[in-house]
């Protein structure tokens, strides 16, 4: 087995460094502006009113952002504004999509940051069971996306990361991925490190994510097998009777992240898994 992947390694850019041009206003308490090619939903400088929490929404392998859209609207509510963050999935290393996520989450969680030590009070969160009711940042990733999320959220300290529901991670690997890395590894470096042979890249990551963290699993998933979804430190596991894919279509499924993004639980306990039973990598 390789070497563990270190939870740091990467050094934060200055503010100053970062480039960002004035871009569409999103609403009225979130301002768009542009980093490396994402669009950033940051806090208005001029607003001090502001109690919105954002949950940024990554999508996996061979997909863009467009494939999350509707589960992106589905859960945004009053306090509780969504942004799709999209990365081109197939040639480049995972982390270098984390360190790029990272830098995202960092310069929005100085955002937050600069309205003060206290900051705004979240309506969202008020209702929940956070014992903080600052502005969060939460996470919300479907396959490799939790894997490049989990990479990203351990670069560094995020003082205003809050929760992150995995969607059908691979957090042990992928079988079909070591089956397209012997085809296609040397074109796509993802495809290897998303194997579920025990030097791979995903299995060398860090067990332990410095947040909490939900799994919601998919019954039918011929891609990422229920056994690879479990992860250490979880905090609850649901298994939903959806594929893949439509995983991403479920009105229900949105209900169910909303819900642990608000409370650290899944609402049903009746279709949630023993978290003893799970396998874990």
């Amino acid at each position: 087995m390789g070497d563990p992947i270190g939870s740091t390694g990467y050094n934060k850019k200055s503010s100053e460094s970062i480039q960002r041009e004035p871009s569409l206003v999103a609403s009225d308490t979130i301002q768009s502006t542009r980093l490396r090619g994402y669009v950033l939903p940051s806090l208005s400088q001029t607003n001090k009113n502001l109690s919105v929490c954002v949950v940024i929404v990554v999508h996996g392998i061979g997909s863009s952002k467009s494939i999350m859209w509707p589960l992106a609207k589905w859960i945004e509510r009053p306090g509780l504004k969504s942004c799709l963050w999209g990365y081109s999935t197939l040639f480049r290393p995972i982390d270098d999509h984390a360190q790029a996520l990272f830098r995202y989450l960092s310069s929005l969680s100085e955002t937050f940051e600069s309205l003060g030590t206290r900051g705004p009070s979240c309506s969202f969160l008020q209702q929940g069971s956070m014992q903080s009711n600052r502005c969060a940042i939460h996470i919300v990733a479907h396959s490799m996306g939790a894997i490049v999320a989990r990479r990203a959220v351990a670069q560094g300290d995020l003082p205003r990361l809050g929760r992150m529901v995995l969607l059908a991670p691979p957090n042990a690997g992928s079988p079909v991925a070591h089956i397209a890395s012997k085809a296609f590894g040397f074109l796509s470096t993802p495809t290897r490190e998303l194997s579920h042979q025990s030097d791979s890249f995903v299995k060398r990551l860090p067990h332990r994510v410095p947040c909490d963290v939900g799994v919601i699993a998919a019954k039918y998933d011929l891609l990422v097998p229920l056994w690879s979804t479990g992860l250490e430190g979880m905090k609850d596991y649901l298994v939903v009777a959806a594929t893949h894919n439509s995983l991403l279509l479920s009105r229900y499924v949105a209900e169910q992240t909303v819900e642990f993004l608000r409370n650290g639980t899944f609402r049903c306990a009746s279709d949630r898994s023993n978290l003893e039973g799970i396998p874990t990598e």
